[in-house]
Parts: C-alpha cells; sequence; structure tokens
C-alpha cells in the first residue's frame, strides 16, 4: 500500500479515490477527469492496479472522465469479501460491472481493458453490450497464451525465489525500461508476498466473438511473451465483426510501455 500510495501521489491530474460497497466487497475506484465529460471505464492488467494507467489518464482526462478500477479479488485497494468466489465467468462479470457502473452514476460508457482486464472487458461488452460505447483491449487475456500463463504465474507465487521471480519478472514485463521502473519493485512484491484471487481467464472461442456487437479496437504486442504469437491472437480477435486491430512493437504491458502511439490512438477511436 506505500508502494501504491506513492503512485498515486504521481497521478497527472486532480483525482479522487471513491469506494463502493458490492455484493462482491468494497471496490476502490480513481475518478479523475471534466465532470461533465463522456465516462471512461479503465480495467487494469492482472497483479497491478488501477494506478498502472498513470501513463495514459493525463492524455485521456482531456477528453472524457476516466474511472480506474481496482479489479476486485486482485492486488490493490478493492476487498473481495470471499475468496472462494471470485468472478468467474460471462453472467457474473457482466452482472458486476454493471452494478458498479451503476453506483458510479452512468449507464453507458466507453471501455478500455488490458490483459486480464481486456478478458473482464470483452466479457462485460458480450453481457451487455448497451452499456459499452466502444471497447478498447491492449494485450487482451482470452485471446492468446492463457492457460500457460495461469500456469506460471501460479508457480512463480507458490516458488518464491529469487531466480524464479526474476524469469517471470522479464516474462511478464519485457525489457522496456520505463516499464520495469515502473512496475519492477510492486511486481516482485506482489508474487512473494500476496495470493490474489482475481478473475480466472479462459479463451474466447470464434462464435463467441462473433455474436460482440460492440466497436472493438485491440492491440496486441509482438514482444509479448504473455499474449504470446500476435499473429495468432489477431486471427482470433478478427472473428468481432466490427474490429480494428494494431500490431505494435511492445511488450505485455503496452500502455504503459508506448503511451505515445496508444493513447492517441484510443482517441481518435473512441472519437470516431
Amino acid at each position: 500500500m506505500d508502494i501504491y500510495n506513492a503512485k498515486l501521489a504521481e497521478w497527472p491530474v486532480p483525482y479522487e479515490s471513491v469506494f463502493l460497497d458490492t455484493s462482491y466487497g468494497k471496490v476502490h475506484v480513481i475518478v479523475s477527469g471534466p465532470t461533465d465529460a463522456p465516462p471512461l471505464l479503465l480495467i487494469h492488467a492482472s497483479a497491478v492496479a488501477g494506478w498502472s494507467w498513470l501513463d495514459n489518464v493525463g492524455e485521456l482526462n482531456r477528453r472524457y472522465r476516466t474511472f480506474a478500477v481496482d479489479s476486485i479479488g486482485d492486488v490493490g485497494k478493492s476487498v473481495l469479501r470471499d475468496l472462494n468466489t471470485p468472478l468467474a465467468d460471462e453472467p457474473e462479470i457482466g452482472a458486476f460491472y454493471t452494478e458498479v457502473t451503476d453506483k458510479l452514476g452512468f449507464d453507458q460508457s466507453y471501455v478500455a481493458g488490458a490483459s486480464i482486464g481486456g478478458y473482464i472487458a470483452t466479457n462485460y461488452a458480450l453481457y451487455a453490450p448497451e452499456r459499452v460505447k466502444k471497447l478498447v483491449l491492449l494485450g487482451s487475456m482470452g485471446y492468446g497464451g492463457t492457460s500457460t500463463t495461469v500456469l506460471l504465474m501460479v508457480l512463480a507465487q507458490s516458488f518464491p525465489l529469487n531466480w524464479i521471480q526474476d524469469k517471470t519478472l522479464a516474462w511478464a514485463l519485457g525489457d522496456a525500461p520505463h516499464v520495469k521502473e515502473r512496475f519492477g519493485q510492486w511486481f516482485r512484491l506482489i508474487l512473494s508476498g500476496t495470493v490474489p484471487k482475481p478473475t480466472p481467464p479462459a479463451s474466447f472461442t470464434p462464435e463467441q466473438l462473433q455474436q460482440m456487437q460492440v466497436p472493438v479496437l485491440a492491440f496486441f504486442g509482438t514482444k509479448d511473451k504473455v499474449i504470446g504469437d500476435a499473429g495468432k491472437a489477431r486471427a482470433l480477435v478478427e472473428n468481432i465483426p466490427d474490429v480494428r486491430v494494431e500490431l505494435v512493437e511492445s511488450g505485455h504491458l503496452i500502455g504503459a510501455e508506448l503511451p505515445d502511439i496508444v493513447n492517441p490512438v484510443m482517441l481518435e477511436f473512441f472519437a470516431e
């Protein structure tokens, strides 16, 4: 929490911390941007937290009011009431984020999700398409690497040896200096000191994605070892009827590694 608060102190614009009582427990949301701007829901990658949007919110808040959720069951300031019942499937995810956004005061928003946040956001859009105006996916789980990722994270947290952590950090964060500096200390503590219960990802089927009614912008990194083959991920996501795909030279945390590319493309996509 000391690291969390230090990161939040770097938030580039004025913000408010909001706590919501929900059916699954307490949910923390970092809210910033003009009060009269359209809402943009931000769902972070696994094993980070809402503060991980530090490299994006400054630009996004020029046009949108952002709501960066600490995913319940994951590390952060949200508290899952029952550790044995994380959000597990589309109906649970969809109903939960419907509840969260209702409590935040809007029934429709733009949505962006990174990694497991992209998996959650995809399920939310499939469950409640009328609530999602447009969807951005950044190295989203569900489109590749799912089973391998879960296995490696379980092993790294079960055997918190330095050499295992080093390899896991290199695999998850890539080699970009800014990303390692931004997330390295936090992520190492997560591997050695927590047992999070995030939403378990599963691979989407072409048939599921063909039912998507929401316009989607999907980024995949060509150096992303978590997702794996960016070409295969692209082939799967292109089952979505209205999708734009951007392959970029990046590791897994695309929004943090390439904000100068991601931020303007997101804004352009939302504004189209």
